[in-house]
């Protein structure tokens, strides 16, 4: 079994004692640096020293100064979105069969705008 040190208790401990990372890019998943409950204590320092409200400051500042592009931002998030959940049945629409991305998502049709709204919150309920 492979081990690992974690350098915040140096103590060396299993691999399944750490957090796996996984990115697509990658070959093989990786493991977090610190063991699990090094790594809890980290996130709750940070946390407790006001880190979420720096970061969440910081991306309302750069979407301020940055409307354009956090509107694009914004658009292109929410057609992924929505393909991600209407390719999750088969790239057709629930309500009327259709295959065409622009008709499945342009709504026109109430039909169609509420079974992608529901493909979305589904979507979302899976996603966690």
């Amino acid at each position: 079994m492979k081990e690992k040190l974690c350098p915040d208790c140096k103590l060396v401990k299993s691999v399944s004692e750490f957090y796996t990372k996984k990115n697509p890019r990658w070959e093989s998943e990786r493991y977090d640096s610190y063991c699990k409950p090094c790594s809890l204590k980290r996130r709750k320092a940070w946390y407790e020293k006001g880190g979420r409200e720096k970061v969440l400051a910081n991306a309302n500042k750069w979407r301020l100064e940055n409307p354009e592009l956090a509107k694009e931002k914004h658009r292109k998030w929410n057609w992924d979105s929505k393909m991600k959940a209407v390719n999750h049945y088969g790239g057709k629409c629930v309500c009327c069969g259709e295959d065409e991305a622009g008709g499945i998502l342009s709504g026109n049709t109430w039909k169609i705008a509420l079974a992608v709204l529901l493909l979305i919150l589904l979507f979302i309920f899976l996603r966690r």
